[in-house]
C-alpha cells in the first residue's frame, strides 16, 4: 500500500526538482522590495549631497526555466540635498524627504534566460526607454552566474569540489553599463555569519535543506568587451577586447553582495545590495574632488505561487525585445522611442554546447561571441528629419547597415541636421529626448535672451562675471541639439541689433565663437556660408577655420568633405590669412579623425571617422601635396611653407614621399624651406619612430648637407628614442664631426634629458647618462644651435622644450619652445610657439631700408670701405628668398603666419602708417576648453562629467597724437575665465540633474587713461601719467580682479537653463563657517569671502593666507576681489618719470685715482624725485679715477600725489671702462615725503679685472698670476650715511697648485719650440695664453656691522650656500674653506674645473677639457686632495684640438694667417696692402653697394722695410694706421700721429667712444671699438684680430668669410674657390696702388685657375622605397641571397614586372627621381644679363640660361652674347629693376654695343 504512495512522492520531488532551475522555480511568485540610492558630492571637502533614492516592489512570475514575467510598482522617489554625517552608506531616512510618486507605467514585462543568465528583456512598446532601462539596472541585480557558465579560463579560476567549498572564478557579464569583467567570489555562510546577517537573509526557511551562501562580484571595468560611453576630449584606447577605462579623470569601483540559499544549482536569491562609486579626480589634483555613490538594495518579501497572469494576448503581441542588460539608446530627436532591437547575449559554454561545428577553436568562438557583443554595442536610430527619405518598406539589409552605429545614416551624411550624441543632457533631458521637445521650455527664444545677457554682460563696465561665462556654456550646448534651420534663425536674430553699436559687435562676437565651439555639421554650414558670403573675411574668417578642428564633435566623412570643398573654393584660395589657416586646419582635421580616431567614441557609437586610408591619401593628402609643387611652381614662398606646415600637421606617413625629393636634392627647395620639412616630419616621428627616425639619422650623418637641416634632424632624431648603439654613435662623433652646430644641438640635448624624470622619456634619459661621457668635451657658446628639455614639478605645467638653430648672427634663426602640461593631448604640447627665418641679416635690413626710406647716396658720399668692396669687385653670393614663419599653437587656439620679403615691406608700411596718427584698436574673442565623459550608470541613469574652460578676452586702444613728443589715449581690457568641472547624473523621468563640482572664475578688468610726454634731446626723459578710467554705469566701486572657488551641490531643472550660480537650489560647500572682510590698501581694497581664514588673523598671516587661497589646488570656498571706490579712483593717478643718460669718459678726465672705499662714499645724495643732481652725482661717482669709459645712468620716479604724499627713487648707473678694466654699478632706492627721507637704500660695487694679457705675448701670460677682484658696499636705513652696512669682497685667482701643473708641464716648452719659427699667433700659442690665464679659485667673504640684524646674517650665509650649490652645478669638483668670526662670514671654494674669467659671468672650461692626457677618472672624483692635483699634467700636443677659446679671432702672424674658422695656411704680403678682413654689400641686388654704417669695416696689412708690418683699420670714416717706429709700436689716426698714454687714446663722436687704442703691458696696442664689433691686438709685426658675431657669414678677406666652414675661407671676391694660398691671398690685394711683391703675378694666376663653386648640398637617398611607402625597387643586384630579399620584398613574384610599371607611371606623382639628368635641365630658366661698368648699365640682348633660385650649376660652358649699353641714369637704372625682378625685355632690335663671354650653366641641382 505504501509503496504507491512513496512513488507518487518521489515522482512529485522529481517534478519540483525539474521546475527549479537556479534561481527560479517555475509556477511561483516572487516579491523583492527594492531600494535605490545615487547621490553626488564633493566629499574631498564636506559630506553634503545631491540626487535620489526611491522604492518600490518587484514582482517574478517563474514562467518557466527560460522564461520570466515581472513587474515594478509601488515605485517612489524622494530628493536628497543635504549634509549626510555617516556619509552615502546611512540608510536612516533623512530629514525633511519627501516621497512623491515616480512617472513609470507599472507595465509587466518579459525575461529571457538562458542557464540562469539574461539574454533579453521584452517590454511593451509604450514604455519609455528611460524606464527600460532603470529596470535592466534593477533585473541586473538577481543575475547570478552560479555555474560559471560565463567562466574565463584562467590559473585562477577555483571550482567548488561540493558544496561547502568556495569558488571563484571571473566571467564576462552584461549589465547596464557595459559587459565587463566581474571577479566572482562565492563563499558558503557558517551559522555565526547567518546571525549575523539575519537582515540579508529574510527567509531562512527557504531550501530548509540547503545551505546559505554569499556571492560577491567585483567588476573590473578596465576589461570590458562593451561600454555605453561617450566621451569628448579624451584619449580613451581600446585593445582587442579590452577596454582601456575612462583615462585618469574617471575611475569606477563596483561590488555586488548576494545572498542565496539551497545549493549552486537550485537556490533562491534572498537578497542582493549593489555599491557603486565613481570617482572624479583630474589630472590637476591630488586626489578625488568628489564622488558619485550608487546604491541599489533588493530583499525578498514573498514567495507564493501564481495568482493571476499579467498578459493577454493584445499585451503579448505589444511586447518588443530590447536587448540584454546593456543599456538601450533611443532617437532624441524622434516623437517615438525608436529603440534598436539588440543582440542576445550568448554565453560562451552555451555556444559551444549548442553549435554543430564543435570542431572550432575557442578562439573562434570567442571571436564569434566578441563579434556578437560588438553588435549589441549601440542602438541605431533615425531623425525625424530623414524620415521622409526612408521608406517603410526598408529592407532588414539596410537595418544590418546601421546595426553598430548610434547615428542614422541620415544624421551621419546630411551635416545640416544636429547629430545624435546620446547621453548628454540637452540630448536626453525631456523624458529621453531632446529638450527642443519640451513645451515647457521655448528653447530658441531662450538662446536668444542667452546671446542679449551675454552681449551686454561681456561690456567692460558691466558688473559681475561670475555667470557669463557659465551662460556662454550653457549656449554652446544649446547649439549643439539644433539644425541648420535654426542656426539661421537666431543669426537673424542678431543682425537685427543696431548696426555699429556696441551691443551689436558684442552680440555677434558671442553667437559667432558659440557656434564655432559648438562643433556640429549645423555649425559648419553656418560658418561655410559666412566666408562665402564675406560675412566673416580675412583674420576673422581665418581665426574660425584655424579653431574649428578643435572644436568639431563627429568629424564625419561627409563632415571633412565638405571642409575639403570649402578650402578649395577660390573665396579661400584668394583670400589673406585664410588660405592659410585653411589648409592647415584641413590637416589638424584629418590628424584628429584618421590618427586621433581614439579622441572621438568609436568604439561606442562606431567608426563616425575616415577610416580608409585611400581616401584620405588618395583625396587630401595629394590635394595638400600637388599645391605644395604649385608653390614651387609659382616660386611662392608663402605657399610652400603653408603646405609644408599642413602636410607635416597631418602626421601621415605619405608625407614622406612628398617631401623626398626636396631632402634629396632632386628638385630645388631653399635650406630654409628643407629645414622647415624635417621640422614637419617631427609630428610624424611621434606617431611612428621606427618610420622617420631612420629618415632623421641619414640627414644627419650626410656632412655635405647645410647645419640647419643636420641640427634639425639630429635633435629630431635623439627624441624618437633611438637604439643605445646608434645613440652611442651620435655621442662619440660629436669628436669628429666638423660642424660645430650640430654638436652643439647633440651635446645640449643629450645633456638636458639626463636629468628629466618624464615618464615618456624615462628610457631616453636612461641612455642619455650612459652615453654621455662619449660627447665631445668642448663647450659651445650661446650663439651655437641648441636642444633643451626641462622639467617642471608644477600640478598644471610638466615640461618645457626649448629648440634653437643658429643664424648669421647671433639672433637664432629658428626657435622653438614647446610647453607640455595635463591638457596635452596626441603627443602634442598644449602650447608651442617659435619662429623661423632664412636670415636675420637680410630681415633686419629689409626692415631698416623700409623704415629708414635709405636713398641712393651718390659717389661722393660713399665710404672708404664700400669703395674698397667696389675696387675689389666683391661680388655678394646671391642669396636665397627672404623667407620666415611665426607659430602659435595651443588648447584653445592656432596660428601660422608665413611671409616673404614682400609681407614685410607691406607691414612696416602699414605700421608706419598707423603710428602717424589717431587710431583705435579694438577686438574680442571666446575661446573653449572642454573635456565630456558620460556613460551608462549602474542605477540606468547617465552619469556626466564635464569640464568647460571658456575664455573671454576684450580688449579696446585708442591713440590721440598731440604732437611728436606727446600723445594720450585709453586703454580698456577685460579677461575673464571660468573653470567650471561638474559630475553627477541625469534623472530622466523628471528633467533634473543632480549634480557637484567646482566653479573657478577669474577675471581681470584694465581700464586706464595715459598721457605720454618724451624728451630725446640729451638725456632722454619719458613722463607718463597713468589713471584709472572712470567708467560709466560702474556704480561706486571698480571692480579690478575678481577670482573665486565655489564648490557646490545643486539640483537643477534641466528646462529652466539657468547657470548653476543663479539656481535657487545651488548650495555652496562649505567647511566653517564663512568669514567675511575687507583690508583697504592706499590704491585699492581687498574683499575677501572664505571659509577657511579666520578672524583672528593679523595682517601679514592674512596676506599670506590671501595668496594660499589662489592656490590652484585649493578647492575650499573662496572670493577674492580687489576693487577700487570711487573716491579711490579719483585719487589713484599715478605718475612715472624715467631718464636715461650717458655720460663718456673721455682722456681729459680729471678726476684723481680712488679707491672703493672713496666710490662707495656719496654720504650726501640728492633724494628728490627726477633728479638731475643726483644722476650727476652718480655719474661723477662712477667715473671718479677712470681714464676713460662710459657710465650709463637710468632713473625712475614713481608717486601718486592725490592719495599720498610718499614718492618712490630708483636710480642705477654702470660704468665700464677698457683703459681701467674695470666694471661698476650704483643701486639707490628711496621712499621719501616732500620735506624728507624716509628710507635709503644704497648699493654700490666694483669689478677690477686683472691687467689685460696680450695675446701675443705667452711669456707674460705665464709670469703674471691673474687676479679679479670684486667689492660691494650695501648700507640702508634712514639714511645710508647712519643706516647699516655690509661689505661684502671677492675675488677669483689661480691657485698655486695649478700654477705649479701649468708651469710644470710640457706646455711652455711645446710654446717656446714654436716661437723659435718666429710665429707666436699661431693657434696654439693663443689658447696657450688662455691656460695660462685660467682661474680656480674663488674668495667670498661677508664683514656686517654690529647693529645689522641676524636676518641679514642669515641672508649672507644663504648666498654662500646658494653660490656654492651654483658651483657645483657648473664644476666637477669643488673644495670648500670656511672660517667664520662674530661680524665675518668667509669661504673659499677651489674649482677642478678653471675658468677664464669668474666674473661677472662663469664659462666653465675644465682642464680636462682641454686635454686628453688628464686622467678620464677625474671628471667624477670626490673632494680634491694634494695627491690628486700633483697627477694632473697638461698634454698640450692633444690641447688644440680640444680646447674652444671664448672668442674667435684671427691672427696674421710671420708668414702665417689662421683664419676666424681655423684654417691656417702660409702667407707673403711683400710691400702691398692686402684685405685682411671688410664687409661687403651683402644685397646680391644692391644697387650702390651699400653698407650699413655700424658695419663700415676694414683690416688691410703690408709688409715694411725694419721687418715689420703696418696694419690699416678702417671704422666708417675714421682710419687708423699702425706701424712700428723704432723699437716702439705707433698710431697714426686719420693721418695724425696720436700719443698713447697710460689712459689710452679715445675717438669719440658726440657722445659716443667709436673706438679706443690702449697700450698692454709688452707694449703692444689694442685698437678696441664697441660701436663696431672689433678687437685688433698689433705688436709690429703680427696682429691678432676679433669680432663680434654679427660679422659671421658677412665678410670677406684673408682671414676667411667666418662662416665656420674652414673648407670655404679661400674664397675670392668673385665667390669663386681656390685651393692655392698664394693665388686667394693676391685676389685681396690691392695691386692697382703701388703693389711689390708676388701679389701681382699670383693674382693674374688666380684668374686663370678654374674656378671651383662653393660646396653646396650633395644629392644623397635619405628615404627608401620602403620609407617612402613604395614597393621596393632598390638592391636588386645586391647580396647573395637576393631571391629571398626579393620575395620578402614582393619582387618574387610574376606580378612584380607590372607592378613595376604600375610605379614608375605614378612615379612622379609620388615624389620618386627616375631621371635626375631630365629634373636638372627642368632647373634652368633663361634671364637677362645685367653687367654694370663705370658710367654704363648693359643688358645682354637675349636670355641667358641660368638656375632657378634655390637650385646650383653643376656644370657650365662658356658663351659670348651680345650687350646693348644704356647710359646710368634713372631709365636705365628702373629696366635694371625690372630685369632684376624676373623680366626679360626685348633686345634684339637694338645696336649691339659689344660682345662678352658669360659662364652659363648647363645643368643645374638643388641646392
Amino acid at each position: 500500500m505504501w509503496f504507491p504512495v512513496t512513488l507518487l512522492f518521489l515522482a512529485g520531488v522529481a517534478v519540483a526538482t525539474n521546475n527549479h532551475e537556479h534561481a527560479w522555480e517555475t509556477g511561483n511568485e516572487y516579491q523583492y522590495s527594492v531600494f535605490g540610492r545615487t547621490l553626488a558630492g564633493v566629499d574631498k571637502l564636506k559630506r553634503q549631497y545631491t540626487g535620489i533614492q526611491y522604492n518600490g516592489i518587484l514582482t517574478i512570475q517563474v514562467k518557466s526555466p527560460e522564461l520570466l514575467q515581472a513587474k515594478f510598482d509601488n515605485q517612489h522617489y524622494a530628493h536628497i540635498h543635504q549634509e549626510l554625517s555617516n556619509g552615502p552608506d546611512d540608510f536612516d531616512d533623512p530629514k525633511n524627504v519627501n516621497y512623491k510618486r515616480m512617472p513609470m507605467s507599472e507595465k509587466p514585462f518579459e525575461i529571457k534566460l538562458k542557464h540562469g543568465i539574461i539574454r533579453d528583456l521584452l517590454f511593451d512598446r509604450d514604455v519609455p526607454t528611460w524606464e527600460v532601462n532603470m529596470m535592466k539596472a534593477i533585473v541586473g541585480q538577481l543575475q547570478v552566474d552560479t555555474q560559471g557558465e560565463n567562466a574565463i579560463n584562467s590559473k585562477s579560476i577555483q571550482v567548488p569540489s561540493d558544496e561547502s567549498f568556495a569558488a571563484t572564478f571571473k566571467a564576462m557579464e552584461d549589465s547596464v553599463s557595459g559587459k565587463c569583467e566581474v571577479l566572482y567570489e562565492i563563499t558558503p555562510l557558517t551559522v555565526n555569519e547567518i546571525q549575523a546577517k539575519q537582515d540579508r537573509i529574510p527567509m531562512p526557511s527557504l531550501h530548509s535543506d540547503g545551505n546559505h551562501y554569499e556571492v560577491k562580484k567585483l567588476k573590473n571595468y578596465e576589461r570590458c568587451q562593451e561600454r555605453q560611453l561617450y566621451h569628448y576630449g579624451f584619449d580613451i584606447k581600446s585593445a582587442g577586447k579590452k577596454w582601456a577605462g575612462q583615462d585618469k579623470v574617471i575611475s569606477q569601483l563596483s561590488v555586488t553582495e548576494m545572498v542565496i540559499s539551497g545549493d549552486l544549482k537550485r537556490f533562491t536569491i534572498q537578497s542582493t545590495e549593489m555599491k557603486n562609486e565613481i570617482a572624479v579626480q583630474p589630472e590637476t589634483s591630488d586626489s578625488p574632488i568628489g564622488n558619485v555613490y550608487t546604491i541599489t538594495r533588493l530583499t525578498l518579501k514573498k514567495k507564493n505561487s501564481i495568482s493571476n497572469s499579467w498578459f493577454g494576448p493584445h499585451e503579448i503581441s505589444n511586447l518588443e525585445s530590447t536587448g540584454n542588460l546593456v543599456y538601450t539608446f533611443n532617437n532624441p530627436f524622434s516623437d517615438s522611442d525608436n529603440r534598436r532591437v539588440r543582440h542576445h547575449s550568448v554565453s560562451q559554454n552555451s555556444e559551444q554546447e549548442n553549435s554543430s561545428e564543435s570542431s572550432k577553436s575557442s578562439s573562434q568562438s570567442s571571436s564569434s561571441s566578441s563579434s556578437a557583443s560588438s553588435s549589441s554595442s549601440s542602438s541605431s536610430s533615425s531623425s525625424s528629419s530623414s524620415s521622409s527619405s526612408s521608406s517603410s518598406s526598408s529592407s532588414s539589409s539596410s537595418e544590418e547597415e546601421n546595426e553598430n552605429v548610434v547615428q542614422t545614416k541620415a544624421a551621419l551624411q546630411n551635416i545640416f541636421l544636429a547629430p545624435n550624441i546620446p547621453l548628454l543632457p540637452y540630448f536626453i533631458g525631456y523624458k529621453g529626448k531632446t529638450i527642443l521637445k519640451s513645451d515647457k521650455q521655448n528653447v530658441m527664444q531662450f538662446a536668444k535672451n542667452l546671446i542679449s545677457e551675454i552681449a551686454e554682460e561681456v561690456q567692460i563696465t558691466s558688473e559681475g562675471y561670475e555667470a557669463t561665462m557659465e551662460k556662454y556654456t550653457i549656449l554652446k550646448k544649446l547649439l549643439r541639439t539644433m539644425n541648420r534651420k535654426q542656426y539661421a534663425e537666431l543669426e537673424q536674430y542678431v543682425l537685427q541689433f543696431n548696426k555699429g553699436s556696441d551691443s551689436r559687435a558684442n552680440a555677434w562676437t558671442t553667437f559667432r565663437d558659440a557656434v564655432l565651439h559648438a562643433g556640429t555639421g549645423p555649425a559648419y554650414v553656418t560658418i561655410e556660408n559666412w566666408i562665402k558670403s564675406g560675412q566673416v573675411k580675412g583674420a576673422e574668417a581665418a581665426r574660425l577655420l584655424s579653431q574649428l578642428p578643435k572644436n568639431v564633435y563627429l568629424p564625419t566623412p561627409n563632415y571633412v568633405q565638405a571642409f575639403f570643398e570649402l578650402i578649395k573654393s577660390p573665396m579661400v584660395t584668394q583670400q589673406e590669412y585664410v588660405n592659410v589657416s585653411a589648409p592647415i586646419a584641413l590637416a589638424e582635421l584629418l590628424r584628429n579623425s584618421y590618427i586621433g580616431q581614439n579622441y572621438y567614441p568609436i568604439y561606442s557609437f562606431g567608426f563616425i571617422t575616415l577610416k580608409k586610408n585611400d581616401e584620405v591619401v588618395g583625396k587630401y593628402i595629394n590635394y595638400l601635396a600637388n599645391q605644395l609643387q604649385q608653390g614651387y611652381q609659382e616660386n611662392n614662398s608663402r605657399k610652400i611653407q603653408t603646405y609644408i606646415f599642413a602636410l607635416g600637421v597631418t602626421a601621415h606617413p605619405k608625407i614622406i614621399s612628398v617631401f623626398e625629393p626636396y631632402l634629396e636634392h632632386s628638385l630645388p627647395a631653399s635650406t630654409y624651406q628643407r629645414t622647415l620639412m624635417v621640422a614637419a616630419l617631427s609630428d610624424l616621428a611621434k606617431v611612428q619612430p621606427k618610420l622617420v627616425g631612420p629618415i632623421f639619422y641619414k640627414l644627419y650623418l650626410n656632412e655635405n648637407e647645410a647645419h640647419e637641416v643636420r641640427a634639425m634632424a639630429v635633435h629630431e632624431f635623439i627624441l624618437t628614442d633611438p637604439p643605445m648603439i646608434t645613440l652611442q654613435r651620435i655621442a662619440k662623433n660629436t669628436n669628429y664631426d666638423t660642424s660645430k652646430q650640430v654638436n652643439a644641438v647633440v651635446k645640449s640635448t643629450l645633456e638636458s634629458l639626463v636629468h628629466t624624470k618624464r615618464s615618456e622619456w624615462r628610457h631616453l634619459a636612461n641612455k642619455a647618462r650612459n652615453v654621455r661621457y662619449l660627447v665631445t668635451s668642448n663647450n659651445y657658446g650661446n650663439w651655437h644651435s641648441s636642444g633643451y628639455h626641462l622639467d617642471f614639478q608644477d600640478w598644471l605645467v610638466n615640461g618645457l622644450s626649448l629648440q634653437t638653430i643658429a643664424g648669421d648672427d647671433l639672433i637664432p634663426k629658428y626657435v622653438y619652445v614647446g610647453v607640455n602640461s595635463v591638457f596635452d593631448f596626441l603627443d602634442q604640447p598644449s602650447v608651442e610657439a617659435g619662429y623661423g627665418l632664412s636670415s636675420h641679416r637680410q630681415f633686419f635690413n629689409e626692415i631698416s631700408k623700409q623704415w629708414y626710406s635709405h636713398q641712393a647716396d651718390d659717389e661722393r658720399r660713399r665710404s672708404r670701405v664700400e669703395k674698397l668692396a667696389q675696387a675689389l669687385q666683391i661680388k655678394a653670393k646671391e642669396q636665397n628668398n627672404l623667407e620666415g614663419h611665426f607659430l602659435f599653437n595651443s588648447v584653445y587656439d592656432s596660428a601660422f603666419y608665413p611671409y616673404d620679403r614682400h609681407r614685410i615691406r607691406e607691414a612696416v608700411a602699414a605700421l608706419k602708417q598707423f603710428l602717424n596718427g589717431n587710431n583705435k584698436l579694438e577686438g574680442s574673442a571666446f575661446n573653449n576648453y572642454e573635456n565630456i565623459m558620460s556613460f551608462a550608470n549602474e542605477d540606468g541613469l547617465p552619469f556626466v562629467y564635464t569640464l568647460d574652460a571658456p575664455t573671454f578676452t576684450k580688449a579696446k586702444v585708442n591713440f590721440k597724437q598731440g604732437g611728436r613728443t606727446a600723445n594720450s589715449g585709453t586703454f580698456q581690457a577685460l579677461i575673464a575665465n571660468n573653470v567650471q568641472q561638474q559630475f553627477g547624473f541625469v534623472a530622466l523621468f523628471e528633467h533634473q540633474k543632480y549634480i557637484a563640482g567646482i566653479n573657478n572664475n577669474r577675471v581681470l578688468r584694465v581700464p586706464v587713461e595715459y598721457d605720454v610726454e618724451f624728451n630725446s634731446n640729451n638725456a632722454k626723459n619719458f613722463a607718463l601719467k597713468i589713471r584709472p578710467q572712470n567708467l560709466p554705469r560702474m556704480g561706486n566701486e571698480l571692480k579690478l580682479l575678481h577670482y573665486s572657488v565655489v564648490p557646490f551641490t545643486t539640483q537643477q531643472d534641466l528646462l529652466d537653463l539657468k547657470p548653476t550660480s543663479n539656481d535657487k537650489n545651488t548650495r555652496p560647500v562649505f567647511t566653517s563657517p564663512v568669514y567675511k572682510t575687507t583690508v583697504q590698501k592706499d590704491t585699492f581694497s581687498i574683499k575677501v569671502e572664505s571659509d577657511s581664514i579666520g578672524k583672528e588673523s593679523d595682517t601679514e598671516s592674512f596676506v599670506a593666507d590671501v595668496l594660499r587661497l589662489t592656490n590652484a589646488n585649493d578647492d575650499h570656498y573662496t572670493k577674492i576681489s580687489t576693487i577700487l571706490t570711487s573716491d579711490q579712483i579719483q585719487k589713484s593717478e599715478g605718475h612715472i618719470t624715467m631718464t636715461y643718460d650717458t655720460v663718456t669718459i673721455g682722456g681729459n678726465n680729471d678726476n684723481s685715482g680712488q679707491s672703493s672705499e672713496e666710490m662707495e662714499s656719496l654720504h650726501s645724495i640728492s633724494w628728490k624725485s627726477n633728479s638731475k643732481e643726483r644722476r650727476k652725482q652718480i655719474a661723477n661717482n662712477l667715473s671718479k679715477g677712470i681714464k676713460s669709459g662710459e657710465v650709463y645712468i637710468f632713473d625712475v620716479s614713481y608717486s601718486v600725489p592725490m592719495l599720498h604724499e610718499n614718492e618712490y627713487v630708483f636710480t642705477f648707473g654702470g660704468m665700464k671702462s677698457n683703459s681701467n678694466q674695470k666694471l661698476r654699478g650704483y643701486f639707490y632706492w628711496n621712499s621719501h615725503a616732500p620735506q624728507e627721507v624716509n628710507y635709503e637704500v644704497c648699493f654700490s660695487h666694483e669689478m677690477q679685472y686683472a691687467p689685460r694679457a696680450t695675446p701675443l705675448n705667452f711669456k707674460y701670460a705665464l709670469k703674471n698670476s691673474p687676479r679679479d677682484e670684486y667689492k660691494a658696499v650695501l648700507k640702508y636705513g634712514k639714511t645710508c650715511a647712519t643706516g647699516n652696512k655690509v661689505v661684502i669682497t671677492g675675488s677669483s685667482s689661480q691657485s698655486q697648485q695649478l700654477r705649479d701643473i701649468i708651469e710644470n708641464s710640457s706646455l711652455p716648452n711645446n710654446v717656446w719650440k714654436r716661437f723659435q719659427t718666429g710665429n707666436k699667433a699661431v693657434e696654439n700659442c693663443m689658447k696657450a695664453n688662455d691656460i695660462a690665464q685660467m682661474r680656480d679659485q674663488i674668495d667670498v667673504q661677508f664683514d656686517l656691522s654690529n647693529i645689522v640684524p641676524e636676518s641679514v646674517r642669515r641672508y649672507a650665509k644663504k648666498i654662500i650656500e646658494y653660490l656654492e650649490k651654483y658651483v657645483y652645478k657648473v664644476c666637477d669638483n669643488v673644495s670648500r674653506e670656511e672660517e667664520s668670526e662674530e661680524n665675518t662670514i668667509k669661504n673659499t671654494l677651489l674649482f677642478a674645473s678653471p675658468v677664464n674669467r669668474m666674473w661677472p659671468n662663469w664659462l666653465p672650461q675644465s682642464v680636462s677639457d682641454i686635454t686628453s692626457g688628464w686622467s678620464p677618472s677625474f671628471n667624477s672624483f670626490g673632494p680634491s686632495s694634494e695627491s690628486q692635483w700633483q697627477t694632473m699634467r697638461l698634454n698640450v700636443a692633444d690641447y688644440p684640438d680640444e680646447f674652444e677659446s671664448e672668442k674667435q679671432s684671427c691672427t696674421l702672424d710671420k708668414d702665417k694667417v689662421y683664419t676666424f674658422d681655423n684654417q691656417l695656411y702660409n702667407v707673403h704680403l711683400g710691400k702691398c696692402k692686402h684685405v685682411l678682413l671688410t664687409t661687403y654689400p651683402q644685397d646680391f641686388h644692391n644697387r650702390r653697394n651699400y653698407i650699413p654704417e655700424n658695419s663700415k669695416v676694414a683690416i688691410l696689412a703690408e709688409d715694411a722695410d725694419n721687418d715689420s708690418r703696418n696694419v690699416y683699420i678702417w671704422l666708417g670714416k675714421q682710419e687708423i694706421k699702425l706701424k712700428k717706429a723704432g723699437n716702439n709700436v705707433q698710431a697714426v689716426v686719420n693721418g695724425q700721429n696720436v700719443e698713447i698714454s697710460d689712459k689710452g687714446y679715445q675717438k669719440i663722436n658726440g657722445n659716443e667712444i667709436t673706438f679706443e687704442i690702449l697700450s698692454l703691458p709688452d707694449d703692444s696696442l689694442s685698437v678696441v671699438s664697441e660701436k663696431y664689433g672689433i678687437n685688433a691686438v698689433y705688436d709690429g709685426k703680427r696682429v691678432v684680430i676679433s669680432a663680434s658675431d654679427a660679422y659671421r657669414n658677412a665678410v670677406r678677406g684673408l682671414c676667411g668669410n667666418f662662416d665656420s666652414r674652414p673648407n670655404t675661407d679661400f674664397v675670392t671676391p668673385k665667390n669663386c674657390l681656390l685651393t692655392k694660398p698664394e693665388e686667394f691671398a693676391a685676389t685681396y690685394a690691392m695691386t692697382q696702388e703701388n703693389c711689390q711683391g708676388p701679389a701681382p703675378e699670383n693674382k693674374r694666376r688666380a684668374e686663370q685657375s678654374t674656378c671651383h663653386e662653393f660646396p653646396e648640398n650633395e644629392q644623397m637617398n635619405v628615404i627608401s622605397d620602403r620609407e617612402a611607402g613604395r614597393m621596393m625597387t632598390e638592391g636588386v643586384n645586391w647580396g647573395y641571397h637576393q631571391a629571398n630579399r626579393n620575395k620578402e620584398h614582393g619582387r618574387g613574384n610574376k606580378s612584380h614586372q607590372n607592378n613595376k610599371k604600375q610605379y614608375q607611371a605614378n612615379s612622379q606623382e609620388s615624389g620618386s627621381s627616375e631621371s635626375r639628368n631630365d629634373k636638372k635641365k627642368h632647373n634652368i630658366v633663361y634671364r637677362t644679363r645685367v653687367v654694370e661698368e663705370g658710367d654704363e648699365i648693359c643688358f645682354t640682348t637675349t636670355p641667358l640660361p641660368a638656375c632657378r633660385q634655390g637650385a646650383r650649376p653643376t656644370e657650365r660652358y662658356p658663351k659670348k652674347a651680345d650687350l646693348y649699353c644704356m647710359p646710368r641714369n634713372d631709365q636705365s637704372l628702373d629696366l635694371k629693376r625690372r630685369v632684376e625682378d624676373g623680366a626679360n625685355p626685348d633686345f634684339t632690335r637694338k645696336s649691339v654695343s659689344r660682345m662678352q663671354v658669360f659662364q652659363v650653366p648647363v645643368s643645374c641641382s638643388a641646392a
